[in-house]
């Protein structure tokens, strides 16, 4: 496993200009499926896709996995990363686990939060739906906890959540 942060010192998403900067350290530390919990909005092809294309062709046993985006339940609403041609795009899917989440009932359907296709040039995304609502995991010491069992846990959901377990499956 290798962590990175994309935050700033305020707290606000930063990530490199050239995500070379971002993939290259893992790579080279023997990484080979990097998991991205990030996105901003726009359903366009983005430079940063453009990069996210690039550094995949160049290393092509380096699997780059996206989430959609929150942005749903409406059509035409992915992240411009998740617009990338060669990453792994992943929409929520629900889980069934209504306990935690009152959407979490048919794993066949979308979750209402994930952003949806097509992609701004028309191509089908996501590439697949993983679970992504009433999530139990753990969390930062940073972070309360939600989950009423145990407080150094949290029950979540959304395309990272998705993404996570897309890129663990990956594995």
């Amino acid at each position: 496993l290798y962590f990175q942060g994309l935050l700033d010192p305020q707290g606000r998403l930063s990530p490199p200009q050239n995500l070379e900067e971002l993939f290259r350290p893992p790579y080279g530390a023997g990484v080979r499926i990097h998991v991205n919990a990030w996105g901003s909005k726009g359903n366009y092809y983005s430079p940063y896709a453009r990069q996210v294309d690039s550094f995949m062709w160049e290393h092509p046993d380096f699997l780059v996995v996206f989430g959609a985006g929150n942005h749903g339940p409406a059509t035409g609403t992915l992240t411009p990363e998740a617009n990338s041609k060669n990453a792994l795009v992943v929409g929520a899917s629900q889980s069934v686990r209504p306990g935690y989440s009152p959407e979490a009932v048919d794993a066949r359907r979308w979750a209402e939060l994930s952003s949806r296709g097509p992609a701004g040039d028309g191509r089908l995304k996501p590439d697949i739906l993983a679970p992504g609502t009433g999530l139990v995991g753990p969390c930062s010491r940073l972070v309360a906890g939600n989950f009423p069992p145990n407080p150094g846990y949290r029950v979540m959901g959304g395309t990272s959540q998705a993404a996570a377990v897309a890129g663990g499956s990956a594995a």
